[in-house]
């Protein structure tokens, strides 16, 4: 319940009214105003109802107006005071060509009215006394992922063609750094989850701080969430990244001064977190969107990350959709990196499938792109550390929503911990 007195809750009587007017003498308007509120926006009790019925005679197919909106509610205890209501509804609006202006104002106070409870809501998490600080923390973000989200708005069909050719063969999406990948993605776009997928020590953090990096010299602002490592940690691989030096490099040399220098002069930000809960995650993510307006954000790894369930399968399966939401919700591409199981080193090829993502859940359907990366030498050296190694890599592209899968060749350079494109087309 709100606890702010009803004299006082957003609500705006007129527009309501003006909404079952608009329908009634205008019922071509009910499809158009369905899409952006519904009954329970309504803070009028007769005109939730007389919504609902409009909906439900709009719905299977009957004729709507006012004898026939009438005839449905014939039977209520309050006939009396919806036929009164929709009498003067009717007499408030002249015609019904701004009824979706008019269901705008209705759902903006609704939307306003969730703030409120979900404060309220906040308040009591707060102050139960039962409760620790963490528990009180993941209660509090999985209410900020419930927060209601503004309205997408309008996009006109040719205006939205017109771009798609006008563009050109430019990545439509953040570039990877990786040419035959964004040949085949398009780079990564708004609203996508992208899965890395590979065994433990593949080199799934490089691949991520590769994108990173390609993503900071664009001037895109992203934003890297680390459960296992520290920030000092990925600082020195980027700056190994950039001036090509190995680890235990003098800090001194002018190539790693100069590393230094770029990497102050783009935009881009670290997190190294130790509080692993899908939720505040997810929160944390959306702030960062809001405050910075990051322009992509990259999570390392989803498997050290703790989701409510019972089994393993269940929390990864709620991380999963957790993920999925959190791209849409904030409107930029969301990259993950995942541990796969064994079932690879089982194969003659090595080469991992789908099904091999660890604990899978639904992750197969919820990423919009799974990158999966493969590697000989990986194995070479799993049997026999002194092996001698090409550094040949491949990036599988086993899903890609909308456009082709393919096989795209990469250089591994461990010296550096980097990937590299090599000269190869894509497969």
């Amino acid at each position: 319940m709100l606890r702010t007195k009803l004299s006082e809750v957003p609500q705006d009587a007129v527009a309501e009214g003006a909404v079952i007017g608009s329908l009634i003498i205008g019922p071509e308007e009910i499809p158009k105003v369905v899409e952006h509120i519904g009954k329970d926006d309504f803070v009028c009790q007769e005109a939730a109802e007389l919504f609902e019925i409009i909906r439900e005679l709009w719905s299977t197919g009957r004729s709507v107006d006012g004898v026939l909106v009438r005839s449905a509610f014939a039977d209520r205890n309050n006939a009396d005071d919806l036929f009164d209501y929709m009498e003067r509804a009717i007499q408030t609006v002249p015609h019904s060509v701004n009824a979706v202006y008019y269901a705008k104002c209705v759902r903006k106070k609704s939307v306003e009215r969730q703030l409120i409870r979900l404060v309220d809501q906040a308040r009591e998490q707060v102050a139960d006394p039962g409760k620790s600080t963490a528990d009180k923390l993941e209660a509090i973000g999985r209410l900020l992922n419930a927060c209601p989200g503004e309205e997408s708005g309008d996009v006109n069909l040719c205006d939205l063609i017109d771009d798609y050719f006008l563009r050109g063969d430019e990545a439509g999406g953040v570039p990877t750094g990786f040419a035959h990948l964004d040949r085949l993605t398009d780079g990564l776009k708004a609203g996508q989850l992208i899965l890395v997928g590979g065994p433990s020590s593949i080199g799934k953090s490089s691949f991520l701080l590769d994108i990173f990096i390609h993503a900071m010299r664009l001037g895109v602002n992203p934003y890297l969430v680390s459960l296992e490592m520290f920030n000092n940690e990925i600082a020195e691989r980027m700056i190994r990244n950039i001036a090509r030096v190995p680890s235990g490099f003098d800090k001194k040399e002018p190539n790693v001064i100069e590393a230094g220098r770029f990497i102050g002069q783009w935009a881009g930000s670290l997190a190294e977190s130790r509080d692993a809960n899908i939720d505040r995650l997810c929160a944390q993510v959306l702030s960062k969107r809001q405050q910075d307006k990051i322009g992509i954000a990259f999570i390392d790894h989803l498997h050290l990350i703790n989701a409510p369930g019972r089994s393993r399968y269940e929390q990864i399966t709620y991380a999963s959709k957790a993920l999925k939401s959190l791209a849409m919700q904030a409107g930029i591409p969301v990259v993950v990196a995942a541990q796969l199981n064994r079932a690879p080193r089982q194969r003659t090829d090595h080469r991992p499938f789908m099904s091999d993502l660890r604990d899978s859940g639904s992750l197969e359907q919820d990423a919009d792109i799974i990158l999966l990366l493969a590697s000989e030498d990986y194995y070479r050296r799993q049997d026999d550390p002194e092996a001698q190694i090409d550094g040949c890599a491949e990036c599988i592209v086993a899903k890609n929503r909308n456009r082709p899968t393919g096989l795209v060749k990469l250089v591994w350079a461990a010296e550096f911990s980097t990937f590299a494109d090599r000269s190869d087309v894509v497969l």
